[in-house]
């Protein structure tokens, strides 16, 4: 028996850039609170995929970016990368996340970055560049 209570898809973007910072900070978009967040209601026993891409411009030549999809302070969803090049280096980071069987209700999944190494981090994001959550029901889970 299927639940009718799920989310098929929901999506939140950002248009500006946001930063520089290095400490976990929540990215800012037109989802829930002003982040770059999304509430989907999910039913009994559903597999939901998290899916973000974000674009990065560091201020150091060497330093790692973190970026997590993250249920409150709970990670759900983490990508690393080395910001290995030269300052203001940019490049476009995909976080990825699969949340097994989350209770039945609300839940509101949200995407933080830090930077670590000395540096800070800009988020890169335009109307042209956008920064996005994708929150998708992917099928039923196991029993």
């Amino acid at each position: 028996v299927r639940s009718t209570a799920y989310a098929a898809c929901s999506a939140s973007s950002a248009v500006a850039n946001q930063g520089p910072f290095s400490a976990m900070t929540d990215l800012v978009g037109d989802g829930p609170g002003g982040l770059l967040a999304v509430a989907v209601v999910v039913g009994t026993r559903r597999f939901i995929q998290l899916d973000a891409i974000i674009g990065l411009v560091s201020s150091v030549a060497y330093g790692q970016c973190n970026l997590y999809i993250r249920e409150g302070v709970t990670v759900v969803g983490t990508a690393f990368c080395n910001m290995d090049g030269a300052i203001n280096w940019r490049t476009t980071l995909p976080v990825k996340g699969i949340v097994d069987s989350p209770t039945p209700g609300t839940h509101t999944y949200k995407v933080s970055a830090e930077f670590t190494g000395g540096g800070s981090v800009t988020i890169s994001a335009s109307s042209s560049q956008t920064a996005f959550l994708l929150v998708q029901d992917i099928g039923l889970a196991s029993p």
